[in-house]
């Protein structure tokens, strides 16, 4: 998982949600739930940058992650 990447968009949440004077914990039920909402918010950020679904999940998740993904989901 790309740490980085994710630790960075969540910043720049906090610091958004901080600067307009926004309290996080009145739309987020909890840290994970916050957490969740970065990691789809990169995806679609991604997506919206250009990037296909396969590089935005590898972006996030790892190279070759999407693959996996897709393996899995399509074994029968």
């Amino acid at each position: 998982m790309n740490i980085d990447l994710l630790n960075q968009v969540q910043q720049v949440l906090i610091d958004h949600a901080n600067s307009n004077g926004l309290d996080l914990s009145d739309g987020f039920s909890s840290p994970v739930e916050f957490k969740k909402f970065v990691i789809g918010f990169t995806f679609k950020g991604l997506l919206d940058a250009g990037a296909t679904a396969e590089e935005a999940y590898d972006a996030i998740f790892g190279e070759g992650e999407y693959d996996v993904l897709y393996n899995q989901v399509t074994a029968s």
